[in-house]
């Protein structure tokens, strides 16, 4: 085992690194899967049996520093950002900050009143996220002087552990196990998501920086855009009704790993919305969330205190190390091709290589935990730390003291009462109406000492401030308790109102031509006005009718997308307008021209579109001398009239049908004769309208002094003075040819 402390040497962080657990930050207790992406290769680790953080060196595997943070056993995490890091004392609900170059020390912060257990931080690029898991409440907190910016958010009834990640944006997201609502919160605004997962437990993990919800009652992987929260591809997974789960993401590829409690581990490849990547694990009945390094799966195993080293590749168990003896919980944390273990309840810690060999760490003295423990310089970011002698104390003079009382970072504690008042409690809340599981900040001004508060819901507090929220309405009488400085028990009450949660009505006006759909709207089909909750992100989906096409919103979408988000601060009308399609007529023409709306079709079908219910005009022209008009069909009343206007409510077919004939007959004839037509007269030119095989008798008489000298053309060539022509399909011509005498 290497030496606990490598003398002289102080490491500053890169300060663009932070924290994640298993490709996310997950919340709740007991977690003890990490994923520590830093540039530099150490990392800071707590430990709660000494109070301590420890800033280790994963090339040389070798402690770099030791920072004395709170007192020796209370529960501790850490979480890192940058070159910094945050210690969170869960026995305390503090928060305090150190810095990666001085060790410096902020005095420890309470940015939720009395959290204890639930307690954790969140560290994104521009906030720290103080989140109390048991309770739901979140506090967007300054990284650097810890103070609250703004008030108390109801992140969820209560987030289990694995249900809120921080995805590479800084935007927190988390599902309540109570609805299946997914809270997604960015620059302080927070939205919900209704309906995402199935109510029960559920996960968030990060993968390739963006947010996927394991929805267990679902058995599936939601995908989430992490532009708008919108829902996406999902992927089934294949889980028993008694599994149970540890969930983590993969930093750089659209991987999701699923260790399950009777020893398989599921990889899900998210890109091809597919789950079927299984390895089985050795023997064990707990593990931890899997973390990734250099296209390899560490898997910790608590029951037997190995880690199972899994190839990606392969999909298949290469080495198992064994970190711990006896077996427990520990951490795995990585980064690039550097993973650490740590025991959070002793002086072990390591490196575990990429081929399974370890190399051990001892994180403090057991024998004398202060031992090497860094004093940060006096003024507060600035100077080089100095280490005190191998014997001194675990709690520096120069620094902090760990047992501090809390500074809370609301509003300023109320100055004393005056001296005749010294003894009487006053409950303080920040407010005397809220709303259902709306956090609210109550304090007790007066001496008190170790005040005992009674919500009037059944629950208990504590603390000279401290935080709740109510699951239901009413008028609650709200108590504390203390013992004042003369030794006796003081009472004091106050009644705070919860109303019931604020909801918002969202209204679709009933479209024409399609649906709108959407977190419980179903428009004009069922449902075209929904109540949600204040906060409520919506997303409508518009689908037009096989008769219509997309159109425009309006109301509180605007625009010609399909899709609309609205996010419910107030009542809200909705509405989309679908284009109707144009109608598509098929025009039939044959023997003739057919024109619709000024569009032509002459002796073929043709496909011609017109507004629906929209006046038109149509005619028909025959092709020549040959046809005429007979009638319609779908056009102009199905009549014999060859031109009128006309509108249709449906497309179909519009034909125009043409009848041969009447044929044209024309007659002439030259000077000294003339021709009669069936006995009538014609002396000059003629022309007459025949049936179609009609015949018509051709007779040629000679006028005084003239000679017949025969027909030209036609069908009374080298005929004689009597000719019948019979119309068969054509117009016909013919010509008598006279000739007087001396001519």
């Amino acid at each position: 085992m290497r030496d606990f402390f490598r003398r002289g040497r102080v490491i500053a962080l890169s300060a663009a690194a932070s924290t994640v657990v298993g490709g996310a930050v997950l919340l709740g207790t007991g977690d003890h899967g990490q994923d520590v992406r830093l540039l530099s290769g150490v990392a800071w680790f707590a430990s709660a049996k000494v109070g301590q953080l420890t800033l280790l060196d994963g090339s040389s595997a070798e402690v770099a520093a030791q920072v004395q943070v709170g007192p020796a056993g209370n529960a501790l995490e850490v979480v890192q950002q940058g070159a910094n890091a945050y210690a969170i004392d869960q026995t305390a609900g503090t928060v305090r900050r150190i810095d990666g170059a001085t060790f410096d020390m902020t005095e420890p912060q309470a940015p939720i009143p009395d959290a204890r257990t639930g307690l954790t931080a969140i560290p994104g690029p521009a906030s720290l996220y103080t989140v109390d898991g048991s309770r739901g409440i979140l506090a967007d907190t300054d990284p650097r002087t810890l103070d609250r910016r703004g008030g108390l958010l109801s992140l969820a009834n209560q987030l289990a552990t694995g249900a809120a990640a921080v995805d590479d944006a800084g935007t927190l997201w988390a599902i309540d196990s109570t609805n299946g609502s997914l809270n997604r919160v960015a620059g302080g605004v927070r939205t919900i998501r209704p309906g995402v997962a199935a109510p029960g437990p559920g996960f968030v993990a990060i993968t390739d920086g963006g947010p996927v919800v394991v929805d267990v009652g679902g058995r599936r992987a939601v995908m989430i855009d992490k532009s708008t929260g919108r829902p996406g591809a999902t992927a089934d997974l294949d889980l028993r009704p008694q599994d149970t789960l540890q969930v983590s993401g993969s930093p750089r590829s659209q991987r999701l790993y699923l260790v399950t409690g009777r020893g398989v581990l599921v990889v899900c490849d998210l890109a091809a919305a597919r789950c079927d990547g299984v390895v089985p694990l050795t023997a064990g009945d707990e593990y931890g969330a899997a973390v990734e390094a250099s296209n390899k799966l560490f898997v910790p195993d608590y029951t037997t205190g190995q880690v199972l080293i899994v190839d990606l590749v392969s999909n298949r168990v290469l080495a198992t190390p064994t970190v711990l003896s006896p077996g427990g919980k520990f951490q795995l944390m990585t980064r690039d091709g550097l993973v650490f273990y740590n025991d959070e309840v002793s002086e072990r810690a390591g490196v575990i290589q990429l081929d399974g060999s370890i190399s051990q760490i001892r994180k403090y003295n057991p024998d004398n935990p202060g031992q090497g423990v860094v004093t940060p310089s006096p003024s507060p970011g600035q100077g080089t730390p100095q280490r005190p002698s191998s014997g001194s104390s675990n709690s520096p003079t120069t620094q902090p003291s760990p047992n501090t009382p809390a500074k809370p970072s609301g509003p300023s504690v109320p100055a004393p009462p005056p001296q005749n008042e010294q003894h009487k409690l006053v409950v303080e809340p920040a407010t005397a109406t809220v709303t259902v599981n709306e956090p609210i900040t109550l304090r007790v001004r007066g001496a008190a000492s170790e005040p005992r508060w009674e919500f009037g819901d059944g629950t208990q507090g504590g603390g000279v401030t401290t935080s709740h929220k109510w699951a239901a309405s009413g008028a609650f009488m709200v108590t504390v308790r203390a013992q004042t400085p003369d030794g006796k028990e003081a009472t004091a009450s106050a009644t705070v109102n919860v109303t019931a949660k604020q909801t918002f009505t969202l209204t679709v006006a009933k479209p024409s031509g399609g649906t709108i759909k959407g977190e419980g709207v179903d428009c004009p089909a069922k449902t075209c006005s929904v109540k949600y909750e204040v906060d409520t992100q919506v997303t409508l989906h518009a689908t037009p009718a096989s008769t219509h096409s997309a159109g425009t919103w309006g109301g509180a979408c605007a625009g010609a997308s399909t899709t609309c988000e609205v996010v419910m601060k107030g009542d809200r009308d909705v509405s989309y307008t679908f284009t109707e399609k144009d109608l598509q007529m098929q025009v039939v023409a044959q023997n003739g021209t057919v024109t619709l709306n000024g569009v032509a079709c002459t002796n073929k079908t043709c496909t011609i579109p017109v507004k629906p219910r929209t006046p038109v005009s149509l005619s028909a022209s025959p092709s020549g001398d040959i046809y005429e008009f007979d009638r319609w069909t779908n056009g102009c009343a199905n009549t014999g009239v060859s031109s009128c206007t006309q509108s249709w409510q449906s497309g179909g077919v519009i034909t125009g049908a043409f009848k041969e004939g009447p044929y044209t007959l024309t007659v002439s004839s030259t000077d000294w004769g003339y021709v009669t037509i069936n006995g009538v007269d014609c002396t000059s030119i003629c022309r007459s309208k025949r049936r179609p095989n009609e015949t018509v008798e051709l007779k040629a008489v000679l006028g005084n002094g003239g000679t017949f000298m025969g027909w030209s053309g036609g069908d009374c060539a080298n005929r004689g003075t009597l000719c019948p022509v019979t119309m068969n399909g054509q117009p016909k011509s013919e010509y008598a040819r006279f000739q007087g005498q001396g001519t």
